[in-house]
C-alpha cells in the first residue's frame, strides 16, 4: 500500500511540474507575441524553477488526505480470512469435521506445512486419540503444558 502511495505521489509531482512548465511556455509565447499573460496561481512564480520532489513531499504528513487514510488503514486490526479446505489437504484429512473445528491459525499452519506432515507421518493424523490415556489427553489440553521439541 505504501509503494502504491509513493507511485501515486510521484505521478502527482510529474503532473504538477508539467502543468507549471506548460504555463511557463505559454507565458513566454504570449509575451513574445505581444499578447497578455493569463492571471492565475503561477503569476508570483515567474522565472522560478519548479520545486524539487523533496520539497514537494516535505510536509505530506500534514497536507495529504490520502496518506492520512493510508495511515489509519494500517492502524486497523486485520481481519482473519478463512482458509478453504481443498486439494491435497482434503485428501489427507480423515474427517472434514476436524477441519471445521480448527481455528483460523491452525488451518493456516496445516495449509503451510501439510506436505511435510504427510511425507513424515503418512497423513495429517499424527496421534491416535484412542491409544492415548485420558490423563495424558487432559494434560495436553492444559495451557500450562508445553511441548519441548
Amino acid at each position: 500500500m505504501l509503494a502504491d502511495y509513493e507511485e501515486e505521489e510521484e505521478r502527482a509531482y510529474r503532473r504538477a511540474k508539467e502543468r507549471f512548465e506548460t504555463y511557463e511556455m505559454e507565458r513566454a509565447v504570449n509575451k513574445t507575441a505581444g499578447g497578455s499573460t493569463r492571471e492565475d496561481s503561477f503569476k508570483d512564480l515567474e522565472g522560478e524553477p519548479f520545486m524539487s520532489y523533496e520539497e514537494f513531499t516535505r510536509y505530506r504528513e500534514l497536507t495529504s488526505p490520502r496518506l492520512k487514510a493510508l495511515y489509519q488503514n494500517l492502524l486497523m486490526e486485520p481481519t482473519t480470512k478463512n482458509v478453504e479446505l481443498k486439494g491435497d489437504i482434503k485428501a489427507a484429512l480423515e474427517d472434514e469435521d476436524d477441519w471445521r473445528d480448527m481455528s483460523s491459525y491452525d488451518k493456516w499452519v496445516v495449509q503451510l506445512f501439510h506436505r511435510e506432515v504427510v511425507d513424515m507421518f503418512g497423513g495429517l493424523t499424527v496421534v491416535d486419540k484412542a491409544a492415548l490415556p485420558i490423563g495424558l489427553i487432559t494434560m495436553l489440553r492444559q495451557s500450562r503444558f508445553h511441548w519441548q521439541g
